[in-house]
């Protein structure tokens, strides 16, 4: 029997190996156009090797099936806009194909923080959120139920500015801090630039948490127009400052110039708010308005902490400590001041008069922290390479985009999805893009529904890091890795076997039991070792949307096969540049001791 088993393997395995997927583990400008058309040989022979069985439908996921309405022709679109136009002439938008992009970011928002996702909530059990101004924009709109980015907020950033994968540049394991003595590389070509060449006009209002140490990593130095904003997070939502010990702070700047008090003692979500608005009205009233569009980011630090909602809190204090404790319900007020925000933007947007072709996107940087944020029924949280800690709460709208309102799709989208997305709506040729991106043009998709089985992006790396660190004893260094990576409906995950903080599930601060019941202990996980000392998980994201069963001992050719993937992105990875760079707090102090203010200029 023992012979028979071990027959069998090698059979698998030796079928498994024939897959030829070299081209796709690094994905290159060379090979963009088969993984953007999804039918490349290397992916088809994936599939076939490696798809789960697709008569099975997902407990935590909805079929898609594209409304009736839906068309895949744009000639019934153009007729409809030029009628449109000579019933209303004064929409000047009409000679311009090219949508405004208003792109929003949330801050450690989780999976179920939002009114559209409670569905997934065990029954009877609710996520408590209010939300109602966003929840209409995104059942109006297009949700994306398979929305995706990194776990941690400056990763999950600089994909988003860069359109590739942080371990290219180094910027995948920890977040840029005030003592960072770097920031995203200059190397990189960033979204704002691209939109920029394309005849856009680029503004950012918010968090960057990029680099601020030296000009050349600013938000006006990398493409923006302007910039309103804090270089770093989990600022006071009041005086608009984080101090440090030595009693200087981090504040808000204009431009990257002195920090502003002019919105002192308003809510920070109402003060970002505020200021895109007032960014909106004055490029409407431009004389460029017609021929160049508006490109604006707004990236909130709401819902982070600390959790200080403010007047948002109100509404969640009757709640019963029973069901909701008292740090969570300050959670849920920000996460009302974030739809509040939101809302003030559309008026904005609608008063000044180009509401009907702006493309609003709304998402997250990175899942939310156990014990705030909400990410049951998925996995893990802030951190981890588990489903809560890099599904987002995710949506598009456009008043003009009729053939996706109220449509939920299960499309693939990954954080380094938006540049080329967003170049492409903007009018960008292939050779108006950077190269060597990582993302994947998914515009179509914006305009006309698609499910999974044609989605242009068929794999996905989450994120892939050797870690390092002193042994305790002195003798050298230990490593270990971690990481995760997709093909299709199979996810393979790789995590510090160490270090197992928000690996379960969670509903309130301690770990609650998974959708099923299931096992809610590490120990279920078979440990594989191979160079490192990690837990290796193997899931089926179709019939396992949780993460709650490891599969590796049913599937070990399927296993193999993805850890050579994702291993290999980890050798490929550069060092990460805070441990080629260390900090520097004393530089940085001597510097921002002369202004009494955490800004640029000492790196």
């Amino acid at each position: 029997m023992r012979a028979l088993r071990l027959l069998c393997l090698a059979a698998v395995t030796c079928a498994i190996a024939r897959v030829s997927v070299a081209d796709e583990t690094t994905p290159t400008s060379d090979d963009s156009s088969s993984r953007k058309s999804g039918s490349g040989d290397s992916e088809h022979e994936l599939s076939n090797s490696i798809a789960p069985p697709t008569s099975v439908t997902s407990p935590g996921t909805s079929p898609t099936t594209a409304p009736p309405s839906a068309r895949s022709d744009s000639n019934g679109e153009s007729e409809n806009n030029e009628r449109e136009a000579k019933k209303n002439p004064s929409q000047d938008w009409q000679k311009d194909p090219r949508p405004n992009i208003v792109f929003i970011m949330a801050d450690d928002m989780g999976f179920n923080d939002v009114p559209w996702n409670e569905k997934f909530m065990p029954e009877g059990v609710r996520n408590h959120i209010l939300a109602p101004r966003m929840d209409e924009l995104a059942k109006k709109g297009i949700i994306f139920d398979q929305g995706y980015s990194l776990p941690k907020c400056t990763p999950s950033r600089a994909a988003a500015m860069t359109g590739r994968y942080p371990l290219r540049f180094g910027l995948h394991r920890a977040n840029v801090n005030w003592a960072s003595p770097y920031g995203l590389p200059l190397t990189e070509t960033l979204m704002p630039a691209v939109m920029k060449r394309l005849g856009y006009r680029t503004h950012y209002v918010g968090k960057w948490h990029l680099g601020e140490c030296n000009v050349s990593y600013v938000p006006t130095s990398r493409g923006y127009d302007s910039f309103f904003g804090s270089y770093v997070g989990a600022l006071n939502y009041f005086s608009h400052s984080k101090r440090d010990s030595n009693g200087r702070s981090f504040g808000v700047l204009h431009n990257g110039t002195r920090p502003t008090t002019q919105y002192y003692n308003m809510h920070a979500t109402d003060m970002f708010a505020k200021v895109a608005s007032d960014v909106i009205r004055e490029h409407a009233s431009g004389e460029d308005t017609r021929t160049k569009p508006l490109f604006l980011n707004v990236f909130f630090n709401a819902p982070h902490s600390p959790i200080t909602p403010g007047k948002y809190g109100v509404p969640f204090y009757k709640l019963p400590k029973s069901t909701v404790s008292s740090r969570r319900k300050g959670y849920m007020g920000l996460v009302l001041s974030l739809d509040y925000g939101v809302h003030t933007i559309v008026n904005s947007l609608k008063e000044a008069g180009i509401w009907d072709n702006t493309l609003l996107v709304f998402t997250s940087d990175n899942g939310g922290f156990p014990g705030t944020g909400l990410n049951y029924p998925l996995r893990g949280g802030k951190g981890k390479y588990y489903e809560g800690g890099v599904r987002m709460p995710m949506f598009a709208y456009h008043s003009g985009w009729h053939n996706v309102s109220g449509y939920r799709s299960d499309t693939l989208v990954h954080a380094v999805d938006w540049l080329p997305t967003f170049a492409t709506l903007g009018g960008a040729e292939k050779r108006d893009l950077p190269r060597r991106l990582d993302g994947i043009d998914f515009s179509h998709v914006l305009k006309s529904p698609i499910d999974l089985k044609t989605s242009p992006r068929q794999t996905m790396l989450y994120g892939a890091l050797l870690k390092t660190r002193n042994r305790r004893d002195g003798r050298g260094t230990i490593s270990s890795a971690v990481g995760a990576y997709r093909a299709r409906y199979w996810k393979i995950v790789l995590e510090d076997s160490r270090n197992p903080i928000r690996d379960e599930w969670y509903i309130g601060t301690d770990p609650s039991p998974p959708p099923t019941r299931g096992n809610t202990s590490n120990s279920h996980l078979l440990t594989w070792f191979s160079r490192t000392r990690s837990n290796w998980g193997l899931f089926n994201l179709k019939t396992d949307p949780f993460e709650e069963n490891n599969i590796i001992r049913q599937h070990p050719g399927v296993f193999y096969e993805l850890r050579r993937r994702l291993l290999r992105y980890v050798d490929e990875g550069v060092t990460p540049l805070s441990e080629v760079y260390p900090m520097q707090p004393e530089a940085a102090n001597r510097h921002k001791a002369l202004h009494n203010f955490y800004t640029h200029g000492w790196c």
